[in-house]
């Protein structure tokens, strides 16, 4: 369900979360201090944003006995609002979010089996997105528009039909910057939820390993990750988003693991949505 946005009247917070493994470990070992991440927070902030969405979904069925089909189809699609998180990522209103937080369909693009009386069944639900609008953390609302969605990189790109004339805040994409380093430190940035005063966090944590081709993607070695939390360096730039990529099992729903999308690949979907 969507919740009202909270405007901003405080300073924003920093929680700095250091981890090791499963073990905290000091603060001078990860090379970074409560000044670095309010450097990290202030020039950032503001291009984390909330997305508000109508999504309509309805099953459909890829396998099953003869006739069940057209119960399924008879199934009217069923609304509900969506409210996720994202960054933008060019000053003309081209924002990043996680496909499965919008589109929760995407999870079961490789489909679903269902025991029933009548036999197994494959369904996939297919999902329409509508009536979406980008709310900043000033409480700025912005209507926009699907205009990429790439399941097996677990990524949708929207974009602001008419952002302000000065550009909006955006996160710095870095040209040819390497890819990151299993076991090396990332900084985790992510807004808290209204009811928090919708403030922006930091958490240091370690890249896990790289999931096999063919999208680059690497693992999380921690619980304070979410859908939509932004990764940067210890240098400050911006490496990648938290998303949950459709990577299916064989007749069941997708792997729900949360990785990092590295910045390259956004960039290489953003110049696809928007040459």
């Amino acid at each position: 369900m969507s919740h009202p946005i909270t405007h901003m009247k405080q300073p924003a917070a920093i929680i700095l979360t250091i981890l090791a493994w499963s073990a905290a470990m000091p603060l001078q070992a990860a090379g970074f201090t409560a000044a670095d991440a309010a450097a990290l927070i202030a020039k950032n902030q503001a291009a984390l944003v909330e997305i508000h969405a109508t999504v309509a979904a309805k099953p459909e069925l890829i396998e099953g006995p003869p006739g069940i089909g057209d119960l399924i189809n008879q199934q009217p699609a069923k609304e509900q609002s969506a409210t996720c998180k994202g960054v933008v990522i060019r000053d003309n209103g081209l924002v990043a979010v996680p496909l499965a937080a919008i589109d929760p369909g995407s999870l079961m693009a490789e489909g679903m089996e269902i025991a029933t009386p009548m036999g197994k069944l494959k369904l996939c639900v297919k999902t329409t997105i509508s009536a979406v609008k980008i709310v900043t953390a000033d409480g700025h609302e912005y209507p926009a528009e699907v205009v990429l969605k790439e399941a097996a990189a677990g990524l949708a790109l929207l974009k602001i039909d008419d952002p302000p004339a000065a550009g909006m805040p955006a996160v710095a994409l870095t040209k040819d910057l390497p890819l990151p380093q299993p076991l090396s430190q990332a900084l985790n940035m992510v807004r808290l939820g209204a009811e928090f005063g919708s403030v922006p966090t930091v958490s240091v944590l370690r890249i896990g390993s790289a999931t096999p081709p063919p999208t680059p993607m690497y693992d999380i070695a921690s619980s304070l990750s979410e859908p939509g939390s932004v990764m940067f360096d210890q240098e400050g730039r911006f490496i990648g988003l938290a998303v949950i990529p459709c990577r299916g099992t064989s007749g069941g729903v997708g792997n729900m693991q949360i990785l990092i999308l590295p910045q390259t690949e956004i960039q290489r979907l953003s110049a696809k949505a928007l040459p």
